[in-house]
């Protein structure tokens, strides 16, 4: 899982005394993750605020409200 995360540049998250990582799991995250960054940089390529953008992961990604702020500090570049 280290070498996935260095790899793709990830943060996926995973206990370091599991033996077994559930790599499909691990995927699932890293397209949701990519797929909620394409959304921040298209809302903020569309003149959208951050704010409305947050409002957009919170609905569309079932986010809480601080999930979905750390998300537009991480991708808002």
């Amino acid at each position: 899982m280290e070498i996935m995360n260095a790899a793709t540049n990830s943060n996926m998250k995973f206990d370091k005394g599991e033996e077994r990582v559930n790599v499909c799991v691990a995927i699932q995250g890293m397209m949701e993750d990519s797929k909620i960054e394409g959304s921040i940089l298209t809302c903020k390529e569309l003149g959208h605020s951050q704010e409305d953008a947050k409002n957009y992961v919170m609905t569309k990604y079932n986010k809480s409200v601080h999930k979905a702020e750390e998300l537009i500090k991480l991708y808002w570049k």
